[in-house]
């Protein structure tokens, strides 16, 4: 079968791809390899005519079952071949890595505490929701918001978007915004008012940033008004 986590609404009878998770097994190097330490598969999908941008390649959480993309600052670093190399002199996994050649010649590994990715910087963000009233008849406010980041984090922007619904939330742009720094941050009131609501926390720099908790009220606004 040609197309990997192929959705049948994505890619028609066809074999035309379609929007969604897919691939062209006949053009892409596939790589596949479970990272020991991080506790996660690492699944590489690597054109086999480089791009000018990296292609979105995939992380599979193995205790959640959740997936997230992935895409190197550089074309030259997808990865080729995948190798776990597994420390066995260690008592700990803490030194086993996973390792894989680039198109450029070079080996890379995983590096939880480094700031860029080879020189690049990259983006990096969470997203919180949808919140909203479970009866879904009415509107609320996000009437505070209050972030604690970790005593040696970065700052980062944290985002409110809005919709009718959760899909239109997430696809919207920020109704308000603001920032966090490290430690326990002032309560905000961003008022904003919906059925729908999502956070998001982005990073603002290349400073590697840990989030520890937060809180949000939320009210009741009454009955939706479209």
């Amino acid at each position: 079968m040609p197309y990997f986590f192929r959705n049948p609404d994505a890619a028609p009878e066809s074999g035309e791809p379609g929007e969604g998770l897919w691939f062209d097994a006949s053009t892409t190097a596939i790589s596949l390899e479970y990272d020991l330490k991080n506790r996660a598969v690492i699944i590489g999908l690597t054109p086999q005519d480089e791009e000018d941008e990296s292609s979105t390649h995939w992380w599979l959480d193995w205790d959640q079952k959740g997936l997230w993309k992935m895409q190197y600052g550089d074309p030259d670093q997808e990865p080729l071949c995948l190798h776990a190399r597994k420390n066995f002199v260690a008592e700990t996994v803490a030194d086993s890595t996973v390792m894989w050649g680039g198109r450029n010649g070079y080996i890379y590994s995983l590096q939880n505490t480094a700031n860029d990715d080879d020189g690049n910087e990259y983006e990096s963000y969470i997203w919180f929701g949808p919140f909203g009233d479970p009866i879904a008849f009415n509107d609320t406010i996000i009437t505070e918001l209050v972030g604690i980041l970790a005593r040696n984090s970065g700052e980062i922007r944290w985002d409110i978007y809005v919709g009718e619904t959760p899909e239109e939330a997430f696809n919207s742009t920020p109704r308000e915004s603001g920032t966090w720094v490290a430690g326990r941050n002032y309560a905000a009131h961003p008022r904003s008012r919906g059925m729908a609501q999502y956070i998001k926390l982005t990073n603002i720099d290349e400073t590697g940033w840990a989030f520890e908790q937060a809180y949000a009220v939320l009210n009741r606004a009454g009955r939706y008004r479209p």
